[in-house]
């Protein structure tokens, strides 16, 4: 309970006009102000700050490729120290992701959209807006922040390779002994094998076998085979390499908000149970965050890598940004899919388009995954491995599943052991086509269950089957 609860209106009032006085007495004084450009339209920071006459407003404005047209005028439109403005800057990166405008919202019904009409023309920055008209612009050409290896792909796909990169030989990208030993120990090598500078720096892996509770959960997704594969390899290589400079080193980064969810959870149930510090665990962040580390694990929670599979990763801006977090190593896990059928298999697409032509030139008009994974192979980056024994769907957080599956699955471990010579044995992490089977079946009496209490005058499922389950 507030102790504001305690006190007499008067008394509230005096107290907010004091919190009132000594905010605006702070913006006042105050000679720098680190805020967004939304938050420049609040009434003590528009009213307050740099408001003398004599005052010199200088507007250092980040990422404004990323920033609506309207949100970067603020600033300059609606604040009393706009007058006082002597320098306007401007920073930004074209090939990131730009201003994400709500294009459509539902109403009343599942079927009624409401549909943005200047969705396009928001999508513009004020910026980008300046660059086609003329404006002149300063190009930065070097870029000091990652080892030369990991930015190369992304100089050559986004930058047409004209941005420079320090020495290799940089001490503050060198790998300790620790981490050559650890890397080999990871992709099952003998300590003496010699690996390319790629190798060393750019690990991809793909985790064999069928990938349960790989589905659309809320808009997002969750793969708790890739999770399963970091948590019992990867970390407790980085343990032995980074201790407990691991929060300041180590970064997990995740496509998806699911995926995220998943490892924040985790990452407060090691701390709960007292089996790591937060020091000795990872930052968790999603693409688009800004953060950035020494040794970066990429979570690529996909299904695959044809089109239809690549989730927002189909914008190669969002992809950018995924491909720039590390400065010395990264590690990046996905899906090996090799074709074999998923708990409740989705539609199957057609397999992606050849990425290189006969000359060697990738086609730019391509995904920009597809780009880097051709990459990592023609430098033989890629390995493929599976997960170890300890490995069981039944881990899986339910959550991640989709309500009818969650109730299936639910439903099949409680009835397997009435049912032995129809399951057999359970293999932690496997599932035979019979059980496949078996838990689609389940599955379609469930979504029958569901839709004959929604719609007791319909008697087939299918419908309800079709929407729910099988996803495109």
């Amino acid at each position: 309970m507030f102790l504001s609860n305690y006190w007499s209106d008067s008394k509230i009032a005096l107290a907010r006009y004091a919190n009132d006085s000594i905010r605006a007495a702070v913006l006042q004084d105050a000679r720098i102000l680190i805020t967004t450009n939304q938050n420049c339209a609040d009434r003590d920071i528009r009213k307050y700050f740099a408001s003398s006459a004599g005052d010199k407003v200088f507007i250092e404005s980040d990422e404004c490729f990323a920033a609506t047209e309207h949100c970067s005028l603020i600033p300059i439109a609606t604040t009393a120290f706009a007058r006082n403005i002597v320098s306007i800057v401007y920073y930004g990166n074209e090939t990131q992701m730009g201003p994400i405008p709500l294009r459509t919202t539902r109403l009343l019904g599942k079927d009624e959209k409401r549909s943005n009409e200047f969705h396009a023309q928001l999508q513009c920055s004020l910026v980008e807006r300046m660059i086609k008209s003329g404006f002149p612009v300063h190009r930065i050409d070097y870029q000091g922040r990652c080892h030369p290896i990991l930015f190369e792909p992304v100089s050559s796909y986004y930058f047409q390779g004209k941005i420079d990169s320090p020495d290799p030989k940089d001490q503050r990208f060198a790998l300790s002994a620790e981490y050559h030993k650890q890397l080999r120990a990871v992709l099952k090598l003998p300590i003496d094998k010699k690996l390319s500078d790629e190798q060393e720096r750019m690990v991809h892996v793909k985790v064999r076998g069928k990938q349960p509770c790989q589905k659309v959960a809320g808009g997002s997704r969750g793969n708790y085979s890739s999770f399963h594969y970091i948590v019992t390899t990867m970390l407790p290589a980085f343990d032995k390499i980074l201790g407990d400079d691991m929060h300041d080193m180590l970064l997990v980064v995740t496509p998806y908000a699911r995926q995220a969810d998943m490892w924040t959870e985790w990452c407060s149930q090691q701390i709960r149970a007292k089996l790591r510090t937060r020091k000795q665990l990872p930052r968790i962040t999603t693409v688009d965050s800004s953060e950035t580390a020494e040794h970066v694990i990429v979570d690529l929670v996909i299904d695959g890598e044809h089109r239809k599979q690549l989730g927002h990763l189909k914008d190669n801006r969002q992809f950018h940004n995924l491909a720039t977090r590390a400065k010395s190593t990264m590690w990046q896990i996905m899906s090996d899919d090799t074709g074999e059928e998923r708990y409740l298999p989705s539609v199957r697409s057609k397999p992606a388009p050849t990425f290189v032509d006969d000359n060697g030139d990738f086609d730019k008009s391509k995904k920009a995954i597809w780009f880097f994974i051709n990459w990592y192979t023609r430098h033989k980056c890629i390995w493929h491995f599976d997960n170890d024994e300890s490995f069981d769907l039944f881990n899986a957080p339910r959550d991640l599943m989709l309500p009818v599956e969650r109730d299936a699955l639910d439903r099949f471990q409680a009835d397997r052991e009435q049912v032995p010579t129809a399951v057999g044995e359970l293999v932690p992490g496997d599932l035979t086509a019979a059980r496949t089977k078996q838990l689609r079946g389940i599955a379609i009496e469930v979504a029958d269950e569901q839709w004959q209490a929604e719609h007791p005058e319909e008697k087939s499922a299918y419908e309800l089957w079709k929407a729910t389950v099988i996803r495109p």
